[in-house]
């Protein structure tokens, strides 16, 4: 819930020419419309995201459907699988930099 967060992501969309192809929301989940979608990119801390999981796999649709964290620390990183494994999600790929994680989840068995 961060406006210079937002302003960050819009420029970086911009740079990378995807502004057209992304939708940003900015607030709570709920500010987010209900419908699917293939690509969900959350950065925030572990008990939030473990939170927000459920809710997330329910929005995923599509045979490329993905989700990324990132904001986790690396010592958190079973943790934040298990709660993933729980709602159908499993870890495909982990980028590490220091002692953070960004990690890209798919469904089970896509």
């Amino acid at each position: 819930n961060n406006e210079w967060s937002e302003q960050n992501a819009r420029e970086n969309f911009a740079l990378n020419g995807v502004s057209g192809n992304i939708a940003l929301y900015l607030g709570e989940l709920d500010a987010v419309p209900a419908a699917q979608y293939d690509l969900i990119v959350a950065n925030m801390q572990l008990p939030i995201i473990t939170t927000l999981l459920p809710a997330f796999a329910a929005m995923l649709e599509g045979p490329d459907a993905r989700l990324i964290t990132s904001g986790i620390l690396a010592v958190n990183r079973d943790d934040l699988a298990r709660s993933a494994h729980a709602v159908g999600l499993v870890a495909s790929e982990e980028r590490q930099e220091d002692e953070w994680i960004a990690t890209l989840f798919e469904p089970i068995g896509e």
